[in-house]
């Protein structure tokens, strides 16, 4: 599994997870309009010229591998780079299923920002499949884990992120449920 490219909060004029295009549905813009709809998975990853970054959440994140759902402060955990492919991070060969979490804060802009505007995750590339929670919520999820197994692999994931969800007095919790099915 990896969270392989692009990982920012951010904001635009429409709606485009953790990103928003820079025109608006009915303006044509240079290209013809640009409305991404979330959650959602891109072939490719939305233009930097559609988003403005309000948090990159690039880093060390905590991980741990298996499937038990039961969520801790995460000082336990391992950390891993992100992003990068946990095989290459000490998990050479492990298919399944893996938790990553991260926390981030706002800055009194960047919270007005995300009020004002459409705010959504930019996630990049996911293999296979992910489900996503922002502080305790669920924000979305793209294919299937077992035993309904449906890959999503290589997708640009972007979902939107309900503003009532965003903190600016505390920090904010990121977590991702991923599952492998195998090989990279």
């Amino acid at each position: 599994m990896t969270l392989r490219s692009l990982l920012v909060l951010a904001i635009g004029v429409a709606a485009v997870a953790v990103a928003t295009p820079s025109c608006a549905p009915d303006d044509p813009g240079p290209s013809g309009p640009r409305v991404i709809r979330a959650p959602q998975t891109l072939n490719e990853p939305p233009a930097p010229a559609d988003w403005q970054t309000l948090v990159d959440l690039r880093g060390m994140w905590a991980f741990r591998i298996g499937g038990d759902s039961t969520w801790n402060d995460g000082k336990e955990w391992d950390r891993i780079p992100v992003p990068a492919a946990w095989e290459n991070a000490g998990y050479h060969g492990y298919d399944g299923t893996a938790w990553y979490r991260t926390t981030f804060e706002l800055d009194a802009e960047a919270a007005s920002l995300a009020e004002k505007e459409s705010a959504h995750l930019l996630l990049g590339r996911i293999d296979d499949v992910d489900e996503v929670w922002l502080n305790g919520e669920r924000v979305g999820a793209t294919g299937r884990p077992p035993p309904d197994y449906q890959t999503a692999a290589f997708g640009f994931r972007v979902y939107r992120v309900p503003p009532a969800l965003l903190r600016a007095d505390r920090p904010n919790v990121l977590t991702v449920r991923v599952y492998d099915a195998g090989l990279e």
